[in-house]
């Protein structure tokens, strides 16, 4: 891959903004090799159920499969970091499609996160997240220090705490951003320099 300019640095985080993503995606295919690129993105984690593939399928749609041959093709590793318990559904989908996973993920705790970090060999600063749940893929990435990208889910139909604990605190805080009109933005802001380096988040937690 050509070096390019990292994404912008992100500020210091307060604790609001550890649930902000850097960019918020009107969709999975929204986030194209070409942009990915323009970033400096080197490797890519994805959420698995609702982001890549609807919950409980058991397969990626073509149009799933052919994004992620397109990032590799560009170069970009790429790494599932789900908090899945059917690590046999988990290896069906993904080792067809050369993608990378760990086990063991409990997001937003960072274990998962490193373990995907050293899998790729790719530092946060050249590495993004990209999930369908502010609570556990945005607050995780954010944390440690990744380019954070939210998508809509893929389908209503998803795990029962998710859907009726996360969704609901996920509208107050997107209600609370209309109001402070601080809403992410929808397209990244490529705008950046060689010298950039990105604020680190301060380290709390497990």
């Amino acid at each position: 891959m050509a070096d390019v300019s990292i994404a912008p640095p992100a500020p210091p985080l307060t604790p609001v903004e550890f649930l902000i993503p850097r960019w918020f995606a009107h969709g999975l295919f929204e986030v194209t090799p070409e942009r990915l690129e323009a970033l400096g993105i080197q490797g890519l984690m994805l959420d698995l159920d609702n982001t890549l593939a609807e919950y409980y399928s058991t397969d990626f749609s073509p149009e799933v499969s052919e994004w992620l041959c397109a990032v590799h093709d560009v170069g970009i590793k790429t790494c599932v970091v789900s908090n899945t318990h059917r690590v046999a559904r988990l290896k069906s989908l993904c080792e067809p499609c050369g993608v990378g996973y760990v086990l063991g993920v409990r997001k937003p705790r960072r274990k998962g996160f490193r373990l995907a970090l050293a899998k790729m060999g790719t530092p946060p600063e050249r590495t993004a997240i990209v999930g369908d749940q502010i609570f556990t893929d945005v607050l995780g990435g954010n944390r440690m220090g990744l380019y954070t990208i939210l998508v809509p889910p893929l389908s209503h139909k998803e795990f029962f705490a998710t859907r009726w604990v996360s969704r609901s605190l996920e509208r107050v805080l997107f209600s609370y951003l209309d109001r402070c009109r601080r809403t992410p933005p929808r397209v990244p802001d490529l705008r950046a320099s060689e010298s950039d380096s990105p604020v680190r988040p301060e380290n709390i937690g497990p």
